[in-house]
């Protein structure tokens, strides 16, 4: 410590060991960018965490279904996202035992929100979305949902039963 101009202030006088680059010890920009490395590091570890949360935090199930009906339009499924965040389903498939697999445009299920996948046509939208079907997926006496991620993991296998 040094006193300074004005005689009131204690300042600090660092000494350097190594050379300096524009005023600055290179000890100091070494540990900068060291900092700056494991920052940027920790960062990417977390959003890639965040990413798949929805898995660990069990975000994703059936909430109802209908796997009986006359035509395709009367069968349908209703997820819902139960996690405080919401869930981007671009490219997601949900299919039944015998791999018949709707796939997921692109589509942002809300947190705390619902969407319901009928096996018929008709028009989407935030809360519907049609398969496009022009015959019945699901076995009246009962089957299994496997929805899983655009990566392939499963998130959910749901037996529903009739």
């Amino acid at each position: 410590m040094v006193c300074g101009e004005d005689g009131h202030k204690w300042l600090l006088n660092k000494s350097c060991d190594k050379d300096c680059e524009n005023d600055v010890c290179t000890e100091d920009i070494n540990a900068t960018a060291t900092l700056n490395i494991t920052t940027n590091a920790t960062t990417n570890v977390s959003n890639n965490t965040m990413q798949n949360d929805f898995i660990a935090d069990r975000c994703m199930d059936v909430l109802k279904y209908n796997l009986t009906g006359i035509n395709p339009t009367d069968e349908y499924f209703t997820l819902k996202n139960s996690c405080s965040y919401s869930i981007d389903m671009s490219g997601w498939t949900a299919g039944d035992n015998v791999n018949n697999p709707y796939i997921f445009q692109s589509f942002n299920l809300a947190n705390n929100g619902e969407v319901t996948v009928v096996t018929g046509s008709g028009t989407n939208n935030q809360t519907t979305l049609y398969w496009g079907r022009g015959s019945a997926v699901w076995n009246n006496g009962g089957d299994t949902l496997y929805l899983n991620a655009s990566n392939s993991t499963n998130v959910l296998t749901k037996v529903l039963n009739p």
